[in-house]
């Protein structure tokens, strides 16, 4: 990564709580710690931070909290990122970003606005059709690049049905020419682990035994496959 003109500015979004948003987040952030990158961590979701939590005394800078409910939120998020052009930034995007099919506080004005990084926004979808609608509202009115993440936690892939037969998504995928991933799920186990005691993958395979290690390991692999690509 440290090879690019631009590091990647990495918003992850999606429809209402409960996607997988924060899952994606902190594997995304996990798998740039372990790549040796330096991630500028962005938790937006002010009413549930598990990512700001997660992460907080663990990574310097600590993780920034911020409201972008609000054009000073996003104003604060652009300045921030162009104080750290040479480090990737992640954004845990609120559920509620996403109103009457636009980004509170003109984000998507912000987001092509970026000019230190490369934004690239991590579309959290599940089979629901609301989870693919509000796919369509954001792509409406952000015109940059978008990854599509299926969570398997919802399913296989060949079940979001939905995504593959809806000639709405069908050619927004052609013309965007958007990538589609499949977020692997994460053992239960492990889950609880992480929400219980706020943990990051790296202090589960730390503190506890090798079970835990290997299902820690075997799920960074499976992101490592999905990702790398995006994010080499």
């Amino acid at each position: 990564m440290n090879k690019r003109k631009k590091y990647p500015l990495l918003y992850i979004g999606g429809d209402k709580g409960g996607v997988g948003k924060s899952a994606v987040s902190m594997a995304v952030i996990d798998y740039l710690i372990e790549s040796s990158e330096k991630p500028i961590v962005v938790d937006t979701d002010t009413s549930n931070p598990d990512v700001f939590y997660a992460y907080a005394k663990k990574i310097e800078p600590p993780p920034f909290a911020l409201d972008l409910d609000t054009e000073e939120g996003w104003s604060k998020l652009v300045n921030e990122s162009a104080h750290f052009a040479d480090r990737p930034v992640v954004i845990n995007a609120a559920a509620r970003a996403l109103q009457d099919g636009k980004l509170k506080g003109d984000g998507a004005y912000f987001l092509d606005g970026v000019e230190s990084h490369e934004v690239i926004a991590f579309w959290v979808i599940n089979r629901s059709r609301s989870s693919i609608n509000a796919l369509a509202s954001f792509a409406k009115v952000f015109k940059g690049r978008i990854v599509i993440i299926r969570n398997t936690y919802y399913g296989a892939p060949a079940k979001f049905q939905r995504l593959a037969k809806s000639e709405t998504t069908k050619k927004l995928i052609e013309v965007r020419k958007i990538a589609i991933l499949d977020f692997p799920e994460l053992p239960d186990y492990v889950v609880d682990l992480m929400d219980d005691e706020r943990l990051t993958l790296s202090e589960v395979a730390a503190k506890y035994g090798i079970g835990e290690r290997l299902s820690v390991r075997k799920y960074r692999a499976d992101v490592r496959e999905q990702f790398a690509e995006v994010l080499k």
